[in-house]
């Protein structure tokens, strides 16, 4: 099993989806023979049961077949590392609390670690920690279980296992299970939190591990050192090695008035550690939460996960270790080994003297102007600064907060973090968290921290808004010094003067923040309380807006480590309301390319850099930017604008697809196209046209256009500078008159030039200007006085330029980027071109020259389609299968259209109270955008011909040093082909083969879902709502559907499984589309003679988790050449007539006293309804007999686990029968014989070959019968002699069997049993018959007995007379 742990988790959606097989072994810890058995499944704070079965012995295999579904959106991926999954099989008990059979647990995290993030078909232990003892096995599960972020590929748990018995243990079987005692013992804890009314905590800890909990008992801590001492031991029952990772505690407050107890903090181990005993030695643990008195869900979350947590709530004095010991139990005891609380006394309730020292500087971009302050905490330890107000966010405090001192217990990793807080009024709304070591340096520097908005507090909403702050802190030893550094009041360093240049080129792809899907950007820059502004109003309606413009900004520089970092906003300007952040880019000035101009008055080369939103996962969006340094007195006159070509765009349109209207009630009328030439315009360039649109012609959401537009343009000789063609679609109404907006996408046109290489020459290789940056800098800029000297710190360096550009316009010089046509999207992955299609091999098994299937494909990569009504007739083949979508593979290969999404809608500016939007995307904002449509065509940009033989004059060279190989003509001619095509609408019939269905969502209340399929394109649709499946999470369909349509036209197909409701409307469970274009006009897919079948996920438009897969192929035919569809209806399941034969028994126990047992049989197969055979009456010696026929009528189906269940019972009229044995027969491997044969199978037993085939009677086997105690002791219980059959349905009715011994009586004639009792008048023989021979046997001794005792007491007298006759004569 592959093991994925380099893997990182990811935030997002996940699904847990486990699928229950089937038990064995379950053991009650009562006198109980058998139990009531109902599985519980518990995990991400979800309870889902299965229905309890009746009357289920320990050797009874258990058939469940029940799936289970969770789901749960993760907002870090350490909570997804904190969950996992408990299994309970509980014992149901009417009126009664239900008694615990047995427990598993396991990490969510271990499954998804695994290959493909799933375990299949392993079997899992039960242990009961409630029983006398825990290594006793309680049971065993079968189950498959898959953890699958929204990202990733399906998993289908219902695939048979494939591996030996002995590799289908969750732990192999060859390491052996060992029964541990796991002690944590809990000393004290101190510095809790205030949690009660009366200013006090009633604390207690409980811990976990694999499935077993245990407490402390709860004490109220001092009110003045707000410490516990519980002096207990929590003891576990530990099964090693173990599927769990952790050991979880969790610190709680006891609430006598309300049901649910607040949480104090929890901390996990590693239990890798705890088995290597490295908590052996007692140690401290720092407790984290929440802000004090919070109770929300915030602050529950912060008190779940540590590493989300924004207060220091205590710490607690431990101890964990490992005992070998068999007979471990779970229970809580006091510790009262005196050396024990000696040792804490004397070493661990002591500590260190440490010291706490701070400084705090100054902030920026704090989020307020009120008079505000810096709380600076260390475990108990408090500095706080003065209130002070501030400027633009920009405040100065620089005080000196002193030193505190405090013992820190003995112990490594005791150190708590050190807690910034930027205080409001009483309240911490911002925080930064820093380990302790990275305070351990007495002398360090000062240092920029960004704070974070604390989400429990909530007064701080956005996490952009923290600001940053300068600080100084000190964390060592307690030393006896008189040193007053840190008691000096830090001054404000005076720099230079000098003049910051923000170069502001362009953005792209920015998040749209109005209604119509659009913005109107601006940028703003920040920097030590002083902004620079673009102008707000010059950007309307575009995500791609162009500046070329730079700014000065005066600032007093001291050197780059000690310099806030550079803010740079982007917003959107709104004239009513509010403006809204698009995106921020934070620039640490130490780090980046913040250069010095000097004297060559060149802008330095910008960056694409991302924004986001304060935090790492919420990147949308660039900008282009650079900064440079220079004197105060330096005026820059460049020009960053680039140099520029004249090319000629050709845009053939194929259409819009899958168009959503403006107005939900109001469907598409005739959309057309605007395409903004504006948005191309470079600074001191003009459009002469300022733009271009189609004519609305064909109506409905999928309207083909079929237009060409060519237009020539200047775009920058820079790949990094070509901005993007913003597009626009709208709807045409009422003539014209109305023409709203339906949505909006634009065309990286860099993009498009990587892809055009042969219609497009490169720029010619350049040196540009290397600048020094400031990093250089080796001294404090306030060490010298003249700012000229200054400069001379980094010179700017100008280098040698032998070939001068031909292009210079500006001084910025062009990049040259490697070609990586269509570089922005995923690689597809390699399939398999051949063998898609295989068929059956067969062969002669015996001597009547019957055929038999031999070499069957991997099951695990081929689909078997169809069936044979006759050997090599044809009917069936085995088809390749790919677990994804075929756009994701080189099925289909590159696209030859351009396609582009048609966005609608915001995804910023949504915070105010007349926003509706709920939804949250992928990083975590409110939006309400969503796709409304696509655009399909062909783009290129060839450059002008006055260009390319300026270039061809020059001899301009390639890359690697050799001429360019003109490949135009085989470009121009492939999409002179496609333009072609285009021009014929074809009708073509859509073939759709449905295979199944897997892990569909459940849309009905206390069932799985009913789902149906329906297929949509354009107004055709087919709704196979008759053929529902009844409750079927995994349905299988076996169909083929056919529609027509018009290709280019309505291509887009939907693919649609709903769950049918009797009364209530039906419900859509998900969606999968497929564009039929792409694969129409692929080169690589038409050319596959078979198409594989390929796994789907729908979707639904409220979740980005998949709400099930199907699996299915896809042909697209012209219809006049429509083809015989296969048949791919899979062999239906066949009636079948089980019969089983009790014959006979032998060494029966008996646990009656008089010796002898009324013997009975109960047979069941799966589910069905269980059968019994007479009784044999006073059976001795254990050997009865039946001769009892039973027939079962069962359906075979090829796929399915059929299993035989035999019990041994003893009749009792005056109390409950007596349970003696049971045995299991797994008979699928004849049940799919007898399917695909359609004959009468009959199992074999042991019988060898020749015996078989000389044999002619029906065969006969014996079946070993076992028990188990409640301890888990196997015991011997006999066997039975049987025999089994399958008949067709057919047959059984042509030649019916009665059932027992009833007529007909054939097939095999059943005699009547030997041995059973017969009534007689004979006591004798009655009391013969009624007792065992060990009980005739007492019996005849204790009447000897008596008759000996009446015969002495008879002849008694007799004697004592002739004893007094012989005296006296």
């Amino acid at each position: 099993m592959a093991d994925l742990k380099g893997e990182k988790l990811k935030k997002g959606g996940y699904a847990f989806h486990i699928y229950l097989q089937v038990g064995r072994g379950l053991l009650s810890i009562s006198e109980k023979n058998n139990v009531d058995p109902i599985v519980c499944m518990k995990v991400f704070g979800k309870n889902k049961c299965t229905k309890a079965l009746k009357q289920i012995t320990s050797g009874t295999l258990v058939t469940w077949d029940d799936h289970f579904y969770f789901d749960k959106e993760i907002t870090t991926p350490t909570e997804l590392d904190r969950e996992r999954l408990t299994i309970e099989v509980r014992d149901q008990r009417f009126l009664l609390r239900d008694s615990l059979i047995g427990v598993f647990e396991m990490d969510l995290t271990f499954i998804y670690y695994q290959e493909n993030h799933a375990v299949l078909n392993k079997w899992v232990v039960l242990s009961n920690p409630q029983s006398e003892d825990f290594s006793t096995v309680r049971g065993y599960l079968k189950i498959s279980a898959s953890v699958l972020h929204e990202t990733d590929k399906p998993v289908d748990l219902t695939v048979p296992a494939k591996l030996t018995e002995k590799e289908d243990l969750m732990i192999p079987p060859q390491i052996k299970l060992q029964t541990k005692q796991l002690i944590i013992q809990f000393l004290k804890a101190e510095g809790l939190p205030k949690m009660d009314d009366n200013g006090t905590v009633d604390a207690y800890c409980i811990v976990r591990f694999g499935g077993v909990e245990g407490k402390t008992s709860w004490i109220t801590a001092d009110e003045a050192t707000m410490s516990v001492s519980w002096f207990e031991e929590v003891m576990l029952p530990v099964v090693v090695p173990s599927v769990s990772s952790k050991l979880m505690v969790t610190v709680f407050d006891y609430d006598r008035m309300s049901r649910e107890d607040d949480m104090v903090g929890s901390f996990n181990f590693e239990w890798s550690k705890v088995l290597k005993n490295e908590y052996r030695d007692f140690f401290w643990v720092n407790i984290y939460g929440g802000p004090e008195n919070v109770n929300n869900d915030e602050s529950k979350l912060m008190n779940s996960v540590t590493e989300l947590a924004t207060n220091w709530r205590g710490r607690a004095l431990m101890r964990i270790f490992l005992k070998d010991d068999p007979r471990a139990m779970l229970k809580t005891q006091k510790i009262q080994d005196p050396e024990i609380i000696k040792e804490v006394k004397t070493k661990y309730e002591k500590g260190i003297r440490h010291e706490f020292r701070a400084k705090v500087h100054c902030g920026v971009a704090l989020p307020c102007n009120d008079r505000i302050s810096i709380l600076v905490k260390w475990g108990d330890l408090k500095l706080q600064t003065e209130r002070q107000a501030g400027n633009n966010g920009c405040y100065d405090w620089y005080e000196a907060l002193g030193r505190r001192v405090t013992e820190i217990p003995y112990g490594e990793k005791v150190l708590p973090d050190v807690f910034i807080y930027l205080v409001k009024g009483d309240k911490n709304v911002c925080f930064a968290r820093v380990p302790a070591e990275e305070f351990f340096k007495k002398n360090a520097e000062e240092r920029w921290l960004k704070l974070s908005p604390d989400k429990a507090i909530g007064d701080i909403k956005n996490d952009w808004e923290g600001g940053y702050i300068k600080v100084q802190i000190y964390i060592g030893l307690y030393e006896n010094d008189q040193e007053d550094y840190w008691i000096q009041r830090p001054i404000k360093s005076e720099g230079a003067k000098m003049k910051l240049i923000c170069n502001i080129f362009q953005c792209r792809s920015l998040p749209p923040s109005d209604a119509s899907g659009l913005a109107d950007p601006y940028v703003v820059v920040y920097y030590q309380g002083q902004t620079i502004s673009t102008d707000k109003e010059a950007k309307v309606q575009t995500l791609n807006p162009i500046w070329y413009e730079y700014h000065n900004m005066e600032i007093d520089f001291v050197s780059p480590e000690k310099s806030p970092p550079i803010l740079v906003y982007v917003w959107d300007y709104d004239k009513l309301g509010g403006d809204d952040l698009m995106g921020i880019c934070v620039i640490d000035v130490k780090d980046t390319s913040l250069v010095c101009i000097g004297d060559y008055n060149q802008a330095p080369r910008p960056r694409w850099l991302q924004l986001n939103m304060g935090k790492p996962g919420t990147e949308e969006g660039e900008i282009l930017i650079s900064f440079g340094l220079c004197s105060s007195d330096f005026e820059p006159s460049y020009q960053i604008a680039p140099a520029t070509r004249d090319v000629t765009f050709e845009i053939n349109i194929l259409g819009l697809r899958d168009l959503k209207p403006s107005l939900g009630w109001m469907p598409v009328n005739k959309a057309f196209l605007k395409f903004d030439l504006k948005s191309l315009e470079m600074p001191g360039e003009s459009q002469i046209i300022q733009e271009l649109k189609t004519q609305p012609f064909e109506p409905g959401p999928n309207p083909n256009i079929n237009t060409v537009l060519s237009f020539t343009s200047k775009i920058p000789v820079d790949h990094l500078f070509c901005p993007a063609l913003t597009c626009n679609v709208h709807d045409y109404l009422l003539m014209g008159l109305s023409q709203p907006l339906l949505g909006t996408f634009y065309i990286k046109l860099g993009d498009i030039i990587q892809q055009s290489k042969g219609n497009f020459s490169r720029p010619q290789s350049m040196a540009y200007m290397e600048l020094s940056r400031v990093n250089p800098f080796e001294k404090s800029i306030t060490d010298d006085t003249s700012s000229d000297n200054l400069l001379d710190l980094g010179i700017a360096r100008k280098p040698s330029i032998e070939n001068p550009t031909l292009y210079r316009k500006s001084m910025i010089a062009p990049q040259i980027i490697p070609e990586s046509p269509k570089a922005v999207k995923v690689a597809k992955k390699p399939v398999q071109l051949e063998n898609i299609k295989k068929d059956p091999q067969f062969e002669d098994y015996d001597r009547q020259k019957r055929k038999i299937e031999v070499n069957r494909p991997d099951e695990s990569v081929y689909y078997a389609i169809g069936y044979n009504r006759e050997p090599e007739d044809g009917l069936k083949h085995y088809r390749y299968f790919i677990n994804e979508e075929m756009e994701n593979t080189e099925y289909i290969g590159e696209s030859p259209f351009n396609i582009y999404e048609i966005n609608r809608g915001q995804s910023r500016g949504l915070d105010g109270l007349m926003d509706s939007a709920d939804k949250l995307d992928e990083k975590g904002q409110k939006t309400n955008s969503r796709v409304v449509g696509k655009f399909k065509g062909m783009i290129r940009i060839v450059e002008n011909e006055e260009e390319v033989e300026k270039k061809k004059k020059i001899n301009i060279i390639g890359y690697d040093g050799q001429e360019e190989v003109d490949d135009e003509t085989e470009e121009k001619k492939f999409f002179k082909t496609i333009t072609k095509q285009l021009l014929v609408r074809t009708e073509c019939v859509i073939r759709v083969y449905i295979l199944n269905c897997i892990d569909l969502a459940q849309r009905d209340l206390d069932s799985p879902s009913d789902p149906y399929v329906r297929i949509k394109i354009g107004k055709n649709k087919i709704v196979d709502r008759e053929n529902y499946k009844l409750d079927e999470p995994n349905p299988d369909f076996y169909k083929h559907y056919d529609l027509n349509t018009f290709l280019p036209g309505d291509s887009m197909l939907k693919i649609q499984l709903w769950d049918f409701d009797d009364i209530l409307p039906d419900d859509k469970i998900g969606t999968t589309r497929i564009d039929l274009e792409d694969r129409y006009f692929s080169y690589k897919w038409n050319k596959l003679e078979h198409k594989p079948i390929e796994t789907r996920p729908l979707y639904m438009k409220s979740s980005r988790q998949p709400q099930g897969y199907v699996r299915m192929w896809l042909e697209i035919h012209q219809s006049k050449d429509r083809p015989t569809p296969i048949d791919i209806t899979p062999k239906p399941p066949i009636n079948f007539e089980a019969r089983i034969i009790v014959w006979q028994s032998e060494n029966v126990p008996t646990t009656a006293i008089e010796g002898a047992s009324d013997l009975y049989m109960r047979a069941w197969i799966n589910k069905e309804v269980p059968k019994e055979t007479d009784t044999h009456y006073r059976c001795q010696n254990g050997n009865a007999s039946w001769n009892w026929r039973m027939k079962f009528q069962i359906k075979l189906d090829g796929k399915s686990n059929y299993q035989l269940m035999l019990q041994l019972w003893d009749r009792d009229f005056f109390s409950s029968n007596a349970f003696i044995g049971d045995a299991s027969i797994n008979f699928s491997d004849i049940a799919r014989e007898a399917w695909e044969s359609g004959s009468r199978v009959q199992k074999q037993g042991s019988l060898d070959i020749q015996e078989r085939l000389t044999r002619r009677e029906i065969p006969k086997f014996w079946v070993d019968f076992k028990s188990v105690d409640k301890n888990g002791k196997e015991a011997k219980a006999g066997r039975v002699q049987v025999s089994f059959e399958l008949v067709p349905d057919s047959r059984a009715k042509a030649c019916p069997v009665g059932e027992g011994r009833n007529e007909p009586n054939i097939d095999p004639p059943l005699p009547k049993p030997d041995g059973r009792m017969e009534w007689t008048f004979n006591p004798v023989k009655m009391m013969s018959q009624m007792c065992g021979p060990d009980m005739r046997s007492r019996f005849c001794m204790m009447i000897s007995l008596a008759l000996c005792v009446v015969f002495l007491l008879l002849m008694f007298p007799m004697i004592i007379s002739n004893a007094i006759t012989s005296a006296i004569f």
